[in-house]
């Protein structure tokens, strides 16, 4: 999946063990919390609402700029968010 190297210096080969197995395992961790996210995300009926919440969630974009992409002011995005919240 991702092409970076990670060079880590001044451990013996257990010290090296032990840190990568813990490197995975949290890479393992993060990787099920995204797709989980994802899964959730898919889940939500509303195609609009779904590209609200991919563009605030997913892409970490602030209500303003999903505005600004989807048409809408910041408080229409606010109040549709707030919508979906309440009903979930």
């Amino acid at each position: 999946g991702y092409g970076k190297t990670v060079i880590i210096r001044g451990y013996g080969s257990r010290e090296w063990q032990k840190v990568r197995d813990q490197w995975y395992a949290k890479l393992l961790s993060i990787s099920s919390r995204i797709q989980s996210m994802e899964s959730f995300l898919d889940s939500v009926e509303d195609a609009e609402l779904r590209q609200i919440l991919r563009l605030r969630y997913q892409d970490g974009l602030s209500q303003e700029e999903v505005g600004e992409i989807m048409g809408y002011s910041r408080q229409a995005i606010q109040k549709k968010e707030e919508r979906f919240w309440k009903l979930d």
